[in-house]
C-alpha cells in the first residue's frame, strides 16, 4: 500500500512539474539527424587467468571482463560519441574543455574516460565494480603512469562507508548497482566526490558526468563542496528513477548556485516521458 500511494505521488509530481514537460515538449520537437551506425568490434586479445579480454572500437582498445557481451559497444559506443543520440553527454556549454578536470562517475568501459582524454582533460575515472576498474587499470595503463588519469573503484553517496553491489546480468557488467541485501555482492567502499577531489591531488573539478545505477542524487548530495567552489558543468544520468531529473534540478536550485538546469533525452516512464539526462551549467557560460 505505502508502494503504491508513493509512486501515485510521484507520478503527480511529475505531472504538475512544468520544467519537465517543457523539456520533455522541446524534446520530441527536436529535429535529429540519422545516428550513427556503431562502430565494428573485434576481440584482439583474450586473457583468460586474469578473466578479461580486449577488444577493439574504431581504432582504440578497451579490456573488459570476459564475461562481458563484447557486441554491446555497438550501443554503448553511440551514446559516448554520437552527438545526434539522446545519451549524448554534452549539450551547449556543458562539454568537456581543454584543462578540465573531469569526473567520470560510472566509468565503466572507459568510452568516456577517453572521450574526455582526447578533449584535453585529465579524468578521475570511478568504478565500482572491481573487474570493470581493473579492466580500466589495464586500459589507460601508460595515462595511469602520465598522471593524466587516476581510477578509483569506490561506490558513490552522500557519505563514506561501505556497500554491497549486485550483478544481476554478467553480459552487462556496467549494470552493477548498490544492493540493499546484505546478504550477497561484492563489499566496496563508499565515498564521495568531495572527497575524491580533495585525495586526487587536482585540487577541483570542472565536468562531473554520472551514471551509477540509481544513486545519482545522493552522489550529488555528496559533491556539495565541489559544486560551491567549482561550479561544474553536470552531465547526469536521470532515468533510473521516474522523479531522477526533478529531485536533482530542484536541489541544485535549493543551494542557489545559479545553474542553468536543462533535460535531454525522452525515457518512457509508464504514461508519461522524463528526461534522460539532466544538464547544467553555470548561468552565462559561453557556448
Amino acid at each position: 500500500m505505502a508502494l503504491t500511494l508513493r509512486k501515485v505521488g510521484q507520478g503527480v509530481r511529475l505531472l504538475l512539474d512544468t520544467g519537465t514537460w517543457r523539456d520533455a515538449w522541446s524534446e520530441a520537437r527536436r529535429v535529429r539527424p540519422p545516428t550513427t551506425l556503431p562502430p565494428q568490434v573485434r576481440v584482439v586479445e583474450d586473457d583468460p587467468e586474469a578473466g578479461l579480454r580486449l577488444v577493439e572500437v574504431a581504432g582504440d582498445r578497451y579490456w573488459v571482463p570476459s564475461s562481458m557481451d563484447w557486441s554491446a559497444f555497438g550501443m554503448l559506443y553511440p551514446e559516448v560519441y554520437d552527438a545526434s543520440h539522446p545519451h549524448y553527454y554534452e549539450f551547449g556549454p556543458c562539454r568537456v574543455r581543454p584543462g578540465d578536470v573531469v569526473i567520470d562517475a560510472g566509468a565503466s568501459e572507459g568510452l568516456f574516460t577517453r572521450f574526455a582524454l582526447a578533449r584535453g582533460a585529465r579524468v578521475i575515472a570511478v568504478e565500482p565494480y572491481r573487474p570493470m576498474a581493473e579492466a580500466l587499470r589495464r586500459t589507460f595503463g601508460s595515462e595511469i603512469a602520465a598522471g593524466t588519469v587516476r581510477v578509483e573503484q569506490v561506490a558513490l553517496s552522500d557519505r563514506a562507508g561501505q556497500v554491497r553491489l549486485a550483478l544481476l546480468n554478467p553480459d552487462q557488467p556496467w549494470g552493477a548497482m548498490v544492493s540493499n541485501d546484505d546478504s550477497g555482492g561484492d563489499l566496496v567502499p563508499q565515498t564521495t566526490v568531495d572527497a575524491l577531489v580533495e585525495a586526487s591531488g587536482w585540487g577541483r573539478c570542472d565536468f562531473l558526468k554520472m551514471d551509477v545505477e540509481g544513486v545519482e542524487r545522493l552522489a550529488v548530495a555528496g559533491a556539495a563542496k565541489t559544486l560551491q567552489r567549482d561550479h561544474p558543468r553536470l552531465s547526469i544520468a536521470v532515468y533510473h528513477h521516474a522523479t531522477g531529473y526533478v529531485d536533482i534540478r530542484n536541489d541544485l536550485h535549493a543551494v542557489g548556485l545559479g545553474y542553468t538546469v536543462r533535460g535531454k533525452g525522452l525515457t518512457r516512464r509508464k504514461v508519461i516521458f522524463i528526461p534522460t539526462i539532466l544538464h547544467a551549467w553555470p548561468t552565462g557560460l559561453d557556448v
